[in-house]
């Protein structure tokens, strides 16, 4: 839906923020867990909200009730959105890893080759989103890994950048970039049970295209 309407990219790494952070407080709660059918209209309404914030005026809330294709009502989802920004006390820009990823680029964004080190840093940063593993990473650690890859890729336009990596998170940040590095080589089916793995390509050496799989999880 994201690459549909050409909207940020970053918008799919807020969703999963609050999908994640709403599950947190709503488990603490309710153990036993929460119904498929209830997790599609937090997923659904995560993305409204955070399409809303990013991009105000560009998709409404029928819209995306239509969307649903007939499966939640235009009520539902605001009873959700208001339980979701409750939940969430209203913290609803969290610092991503394109955050902090656009910061890191700000300072080599004059080095030769700088927008093709950008391009693929973004892709492995949006292959964290479709990995469970990443939930409890800083996003400044996903971020300086993303880049790091990145810059292994591309090795006449490598910098120093390792002096971003703080004082005692140096195998927090390596254990990331081989995580990464799996992803982006031999996806794992685990990983993206209940939908498409991404698709092993002529393009793994340099592929940057948004990955798909977040949607077909949501379907």
């Amino acid at each position: 839906m994201v690459d549909h309407f050409d909207f940020p990219r970053d918008i799919v790494s807020a969703c999963m923020s609050f999908v994640d952070r709403y599950l947190a407080s709503h488990l603490q709660a309710n153990p036993q867990g929460i119904p498929k059918h209830a997790f599609q209209l937090l997923a659904m309404t995560c993305l409204y909200i955070s399409v809303k914030l990013d991009q105000p005026r560009m998709l409404s809330l029928e819209t995306m009730a239509h969307l649903s294709r007939g499966t939640f009502t235009k009520e539902q989802m605001q009873a959700m959105e208001y339980d979701v920004l409750r939940q969430l006390e209203w913290h609803v820009h969290p610092p991503t890893p394109y955050t902090f990823l656009s910061y890191f680029m700000q300072l080599s964004q004059n080095q030769p080759g700088a927008s093709k080190v950008y391009e693929m840093a973004r892709y492995f940063v949006e292959l964290s989103v479709l990995d469970y593993y990443f939930v409890g990473k800083r996003s400044s650690t996903v971020a300086i890994a993303a880049l790091l890859n990145a810059m292994e890729d591309h090795a006449e336009h490598c910098h120093d950048m390792r002096r971003f990596v703080a004082q005692g998170q140096e195998v927090l940040v390596a254990e990331c970039q081989t995580r990464l590095r799996s992803l982006y080589n031999v996806p794992d089916q685990s990983v993206f049970e209940g939908a498409a793995a991404v698709q092993h390509s002529d393009m793994a050496l340099g592929r940057t295209s948004s990955p798909t799989c977040v949607s077909a999880s949501l379907v």
